[in-house]
Order: structure tokens, then sequence, then C-alpha cells
């Protein structure tokens, strides 16, 4: 009988307690009397019995919604992803060239931004890339880590990608890692030829000409994960990336830019 009480102790006392209205002793009603400072506290029986029966229907409503509420509140994320990718533009050189003359080609590199505006702090917040041979962690902005931990108001960059053309997507940077003159070769070749390639951080695979959109996963310790779509539009030489609804695998074609 004892976990008959433990499974039903709140029904027992909610039916108690209503059923406690129907007899309520006839001295109860007398006792604004004596405490005339309480009287307009007191109501009668038959409000009483009104207001408990409306909180007994609001209960047991809460008991068939509260699995839905808890759903959605499990579901929300206090990871925030901006919504504009950021770009930096930097000078593509060749390694060795010491006359100071820099080509006409420019690194466009895509970040990321996640940010934390709802939480004292997300713990290993980590991004991943999904691309069409395997998942891609994306490193911090000017770091080497893949992860970190974004305190309440703060933003982290996660690098996405780079796309080498003869136009810059955003303002200019200093000179970033120079390549070799093969390297140089063809990416001018390919520029010239109207080809562009996305080149995601860590994974060997370009992705050439056309739109693409990659499924990017956000992670975190005891958080649920938030998943958008990054659009790389590669069909001009300023190339544009936004942040999209999610999809679930990559999205455009392949061509063997280089």
């Amino acid at each position: 009988m004892l976990w008959f009480f433990r499974q039903f102790w709140r029904a027992l006392v909610a039916v108690g307690t209503w059923l406690g209205l129907f007899f309520l002793a006839k001295d109860v009603y007398e006792l604004p009397e004596a405490l005339k400072a309480w009287g307009p506290l007191m109501p009668d029986r038959e409000t009483a019995l009104a207001i408990f029966s409306g909180l007994l229907v609001l209960w047991i409503a809460w008991i068939d919604v509260r699995p839905f509420v808890q759903k959605y509140l499990a579901g929300r994320s206090p990871i925030e992803i901006e919504p504009n990718i950021y770009c930096e533009s930097k000078r593509f050189m060749e390694a060795g060239n010491g006359t100071g003359q820099q080509p006409a080609l420019w690194e466009n590199i895509f970040y990321l931004v996640v940010r934390n505006r709802a939480h004292p702090t997300i713990r290993n917040v980590s991004v991943h890339l999904h691309t069409i041979e395997d998942i891609e962690r994306c490193p911090i902005k000017d770091g080497h880590s893949f992860s970190a931990d974004i305190r309440h108001g703060d933003s982290v960059f996660f690098r996405m990608g780079r796309v080498i053309s003869s136009e810059m997507s955003s303002f200019p940077r200093p000179p970033g890692d120079r390549v070799t003159s093969q390297e140089m070769f063809a990416y001018f070749h390919n520029v010239a030829m109207g080809v562009l390639a996305f080149e995601p951080s860590n994974s060997p695979v370009k992705f050439s000409s056309g739109a693409w959109t990659f499924p990017v996963v956000v992670t975190a310790d005891d958080l649920p994960s938030k998943s958008v779509g990054i659009s790389v539009d590669l069909t001009k030489q300023k190339v544009a990336a936004t942040v999209c609804k999610a999809v679930t695998t990559v999205m455009g074609n392949i061509h063997g830019g280089r």
C-alpha cells in the first residue's frame, strides 16, 4: 500500500481537499465574525468550490501538456549563430616573391560566428562542417584549437573555408600564407577560366563552380546541438557566403577545378 500513496499522493490530497469543501462545518463560516480583519479573504463554499475545481481542471490539463512543453524547452539552445558570415580578404602571394609585387588574386576566408547571449558560459563549443567525404571540425580564427568556452556576451569565429578569386569579398587584410609557384600557377589558370573552388578548412576536397550548400552543426557540452546550412555562391568572382536553413546533405555539383 505504501507504494500506492507514494505514487498518487498528489491526487489523493487534491480529491480529499475537494471533498472536504462540501462538508465545511458551520463554525468555519462563522470564523470571519471572530476574525473581522480576515473577513474579505474568506470566500463562501460555492466560491471556494469553483476556485478549487478550476485549479483542478488546470492541473489535469497541465499533466497532458507538460510533455510537449518539456520537449519544446529541451530543443531550445542558448547557442546563437550570427545570420551573416564574416569574411576576410587577403592578398594571395607566392613564396619567395621578394619583389614586393603582389599577384592580383585574393584569398577570401569565411567564418561562422557563434554567440552566447543567454547562458553564463557555454562549454566546449565546436563547429562541424559536413562535406561529401567526411565531417570536418572547423578551427577557431587565428588559432589552432577546434573548440572554445564562450562566456555570456562573447563570440567565437570558426573558419569554414576559403575561396581564391580575382576580387575581394570583404575589406582587405594583410597577406596570409604564401604558396609555391606551381600552386600559384594553378590558381591563376583556374581563376582565369572562371573556375572558382570552395576549400573547407580541413578537407582535401574542393567544391568547384555553381552554388553549394553545406550542413553545419554546432555542438557544446550538456546542450542540444544547433544545425544550419552554409551556402557558397561561386558563380561570380566576388564570392558570397550566407547562413541558410539547415540541410541534411551537401547540395550542388563538383568539378575538377585543379
